[in-house]
């Protein structure tokens, strides 16, 4: 029983890992998106 338990732990770690990279992913992606607008816009406006 503490084995299984223990192994439901580690799959819900596992899902918060998975879940953090995958924010973290589409973050930079997002990022990266407002840097190229914010430098696009800059040149729209020289």
């Amino acid at each position: 029983m503490p084995q299984n338990a223990s192994s439901v732990e580690h799959q819900a770690a596992r899902v918060q890992k998975l879940k953090a990279s995958k924010l973290k992913e589409r973050f930079s992606a997002l990022s990266f998106e407002l840097s190229a607008y914010s430098l696009w816009a800059m040149d729209w406006n020289y």
